[in-house]
């Protein structure tokens, strides 16, 4: 489970996908918030466990993730039940600031950046895309009065975000490719790690199975070495 919300991404420059969002009235999903009591333990435990941040060894951005902070803002969500979706809701100034606080509007173009700018740009670019994918496919949500029985896609979203712009794609499986390497640098540990997930035993075993079935797939075997550096 994490704390999250689906959002719809506008464009930004020439690295933001698409405009704003369309016209079309907003949907109004619940978000399903169910927790298991094993699930809620699991993650006070976590919490408990992560809450000393005296390390220094760890990196900055772990001061807000190892130590809990209080706030009536947020929830835990388990997004297994709450998939990345249409809500609404316009990202674009989220996604404005992703550009402009990793220093990507110094020129204004992917052109005019050093190689290492370049591939946090094409990072950024296709987790944006992800992100617009996710939200095509899963945009009209279901209603009895026109007959929809679960999330249908908006095939124009699609069009609108990715007509003309074959790098948003390319972008999107560059991400994709860095994701695999990663896993597959990451497999040693990812192997011998002991995966709880706090439904019970069986659940355990089972997630074990599931990421060995991963790290063990013809796809990531495929994967030329990267990060060994």
């Amino acid at each position: 489970s994490s704390s999250s919300s689906s959002s719809s991404g506008g464009g930004f420059g020439g690295g933001g996908l698409g405009g704003g969002m369309s016209s079309a009235p907003a949907p109004s999903p619940t978000i399903d918030s169910t927790i298991t009591e094993a699930e809620a333990q699991a993650d006070m435990t976590f919490s408990e466990g992560e809450a000393d941040c005296s390390n220094e060894e760890l990196p900055t951005f772990w001061l807000d993730m190892c130590a809990r902070i209080d706030t009536n803002t947020s929830s835990v969500v388990n997004l297994v039940l709450n998939p990345e979706r249409y809500t609404g809701y316009n990202g674009s100034h989220v996604w404005s600031a992703i550009y402009q606080e990793n220093c990507l509007v110094r020129t204004g173009t992917a052109d005019n950046i050093c190689y290492e700018e370049r591939v946090l740009y094409r990072l950024l670019s296709g987790m944006h895309a992800a992100t617009n994918v996710h939200i095509a496919r899963y945009y009209h949500a279901p209603s009895k009065r026109k007959g929809r029985e679960d999330w249908e896609p908006d095939l124009p979203y699609f069009r609108r975000q990715f007509d003309g712009h074959p790098e948003r794609l390319k972008n999107l499986h560059f991400a994709f490719v860095v994701l695999l390497r990663a896993l597959a640098r990451a497999s040693p540990y990812l192997a011998s790690y002991a995966y709880v997930a706090g439904v019970s035993a069986s659940e355990d075993a089972s997630t074990s199975s599931l990421v060995q079935r991963l790290l063990d797939s013809a796809i990531l075997r495929s994967c030329a070495p990267a990060f060994s550096a």
